[in-house]
This record gives structure tokens, sequence and C-alpha cells, in this order.
């Protein structure tokens, strides 16, 4: 009887396998997204703190500052230093800077800036990384 028991077991698992690829799937559904903030300027990295709030590191547009260096990549322009950078939450549906007038740096345009470049939250703590995004070195 054991023999026969194993026998059974053995041929349903061997059908089971068998006919598995002729089931037919079921399709994933659509993946859907859309915008969860808008106004962001020059947004870089984002991290997911306590609640699901998002928070967006911004980098901001530079600024019209008698600190201006040339711009090695484009010459005959410069890239002037702002306090336009800031870090943005988002939660619930609403959107608030909760860090403004940092700095960033960025040619006339306000394209390219550096400044904020990551944000990290741990309890009430709000520490940003800023970065000049330049290559490393090698």
């Amino acid at each position: 009887m054991a023999r026969r028991t194993v026998l059974l077991l053995a041929t349903t698992a061997a059908l089971a396998v068998a006919l598995a690829p002729s089931l037919p799937a079921q399709a994933a559904p659509a993946a859907s997204g859309g915008v969860v903030a808008a106004g962001l300027d020059n947004p870089r990295q984002l991290t997911i703190g306590a609640g699901g709030a998002v928070y967006v590191a911004e980098a901001g547009r530079g600024g019209d500052s008698d600190f201006c260096i040339p711009n090695a990549e484009s010459p005959g322009t410069s890239n002037c230093l702002g306090l336009t950078g800031a870090v943005t939450k988002i939660q619930r549906g609403k959107q608030e800077r909760v860090l403004t007038g940092l700095p960033s740096i960025a040619g006339p345009d306000g394209g390219g800036a550096q400044g904020p470049a990551d944000v990290a939250v741990v309890g009430n703590h709000v520490s940003v990384l800023f970065g000049l995004g330049g290559a490393p070195a090698a």
C-alpha cells in the first residue's frame, strides 16, 4: 500500500509540473503614476521619512550675487552663488518647503545647479548633503 501511495504522489507531482506552463497566467496590473509634487527647483535625491513623508533635496538655481566664478565648461559665463536651495516635504498630498535659503551655485539660467544633493531624516533631524557634482578623482 505504501508503494501505491508513493506512485500516486509521484504521478500527481509530475502532472502538476507538466501542466503548469499550460495554465493561463494572470496579467500583472498595469502600473500607474502621477505627479506628487510640482514647482521643485532642480530636484535631486529623495528620502522616505517617518509616516511615509517624502523629502526632496532641491539644488536651487544659484543667484545674482557678487560672488561669481568663471564657468570652466562654458567660457565667457559665470556661476553665481545664491540662497535658493531647499528641502521639500511631501505628505498626504501636501507639499511644504521645510528648509529654505540653502546655498546654491549655478549659471545665469539656473540650470545645472549645485547645492543640496541628498537628504537624510532621522526622527526630527534633517541632514542635507551638498554636492558639487564634479567627476571623482581616479
